[in-house]
């Protein structure tokens, strides 16, 4: 919301100025790439993913013995014997709402449209090796989803109303291939290697609210990603009723390649519309830093049919750099603070009648953004923003086949000034989103997962 408000203020009054000047128009409609990965909260980072992990809380690096293992930790592959496959989609149902400091002559109410996505694919092969097994597994999973369609109706008091249509497809997804071996039998290795791509298509268009829609402006950018990581992971499993886990993900470098950057003014009296394009010179390509990530992880279980899981990740974003073909550094990169994320999860699987089982799954998370609020002249100050939430989760197993529901309910806080005068007086503009997330899986296991696989 900060950026859409944001782009409305530059269009009033600096539309007289950008129509003689195309090197001037780049750069104040978009405000380049960092603004648009900032409404995303860098969740390239590892997204909490499927209805296991989600009904868990997340923590799942020592606890994974399912088709998703090798995203949360590879070495985990080893837990699964024969053939594995896995396809889940999700469901969004995200909302924010903004508050505008008094006398600003803004209110806004938003609403978001839920689209449902591909979450993940996997396919995974076990094969026994003596005492030892080899894992082989491939999927492909969607690392940022930026499907949705928003809406914001703006009242100017005194001026009447501006409606905001904001439409976004696309995201980054990643295809990984993945190997894990059990080096002694209750330890074993993983690496998964992620090939990330996909690109984005926005879209913003400012509307009279009335009978005859008339758009004032309409906003297009294109962009293209790309970039690989390597996850590195280890399982260890000393005790039937004990596993420990831990990852660890070297820094990659994320990239991202502007392909359109558009903007069409509308004349309501002439019914002219005029184009302003930035040209292919104008168009940067971002090489932007993922720091390393480590991860360790903790299951156990107390009884036969319970689970209970705690890990903790770390990021020193701090470290974090971007260069561009038309900007060597971002201002606003150079205050990125650490990130460390903790996730907990219990597992109580349920007998039933006619050889059923029922897995029910409750977790709770925190997971910081690299940022804090209270944002002004790309300067942060104010606390650290956090991400947090709780997660419910219930499948039902019968001999080869799993069907698994989880559901995420999270929000997080941010807020900003938008003018000199706001923030000399403290009159903050602030946004809550809120993240409501419904994930349904069906998984294929030709074997029971290894009963050692905690």
């Amino acid at each position: 919301m900060k950026k859409i408000l944001t782009l409305f203020s530059l269009l009033v009054f600096l539309i007289p100025v950008i129509s003689f000047s195309q090197q001037d128009y780049r750069g104040i409609i978009s405000n380049d790439f960092r603004h648009r990965f900032d409404d995303y909260q860098f969740r390239v980072q590892k997204d909490i993913l499927g209805p296991r992990g989600l009904g868990m809380g997340g923590a799942n690096i020592a606890a994974s013995n399912d088709p998703t293992a090798f995203y949360f930790n590879p070495a985990s592959m080893t837990t699964l014997h024969g053939l594995n496959v896995s396809i889940s989609g999700k469901m969004n149902f995200d909302s924010q709402t903004h508050k505008a400091p008094p006398m600003t002559g803004i209110s806004v109410r938003t609403t978001v449209t839920p689209l449902t996505t591909l979450n993940y694919a996997n396919l995974s092969y076990s094969i026994s090796l003596g005492r030892r097994h080899l894992s082989l597994g491939i999927g492909y999973r969607t690392f940022v989803d930026m499907n949705s369609k928003l809406y914001s109706m703006q009242y100017y008091y005194g001026g009447g109303r501006l409606r905001e249509d904001t439409r976004m497809n696309g995201g980054l997804a990643a295809l990984s291939p993945s190997v894990a071996l059990d080096i002694f039998s209750s330890l074993s290795l993983g690496m998964t290697f992620n090939s990330f791509f996909s690109e984005s298509d926005f879209e913003l268009k400012l509307v009279s609210p009335y009978a005859d829609k008339f758009v004032f402006f309409q906003y297009n950018d294109k962009e293209k990603y790309s970039g690989s990581s390597v996850d590195f992971g280890m399982h260890f499993r000393p005790l039937k009723w004990l596993s420990i886990g831990a990852t660890f993900s070297p820094k990659w470098t994320f990239t991202v390649e502007e392909t359109k950057e558009a903007l069409t003014s509308f004349n309501s009296i002439t019914n002219k519309r005029t184009m302003l394009a930035t040209p292919d010179s104008g168009l940067a390509i971002f090489n932007f830093d993922i720091p390393m990530e480590m991860g360790f992880g903790i299951a156990l279980r107390p009884f036969k049919n319970t689970t209970l899981a705690f890990d903790v990740r770390s990021q020193p974003w701090s470290e974090t750099k971007t260069t561009s073909t038309l900007e060597e550094t971002s201002p606003v990169l150079n205050q990125f603070i650490d990130v460390t994320s903790w996730y907990a999860g219990i597992e109580q699987i349920l007998p039933s009648g006619l050889n059923w089982q029922i897995p029910v799954r409750i977790g709770f998370f925190s997971r910081p953004t690299p940022y804090k609020d209270k944002l002004f002249k790309d300067r942060y100050e104010g606390k650290q923003v956090v991400y947090n939430g709780f997660s419910l989760g219930i499948g039902a197993r019968k001999g080869n086949i799993s069907i698994d529901f989880a559901f995420s309910r999270a929000a997080d806080k941010f807020g900003w000034w938008m003018t000199a005068s706001d923030y000399y007086n403290r009159r903050m503009f602030e946004t809550t989103k809120k993240y409501n997330h419904v994930i349904l899986a069906f998984s294929y296991n030709r074997t029971n997962s290894n009963p050692s696989g905690g």
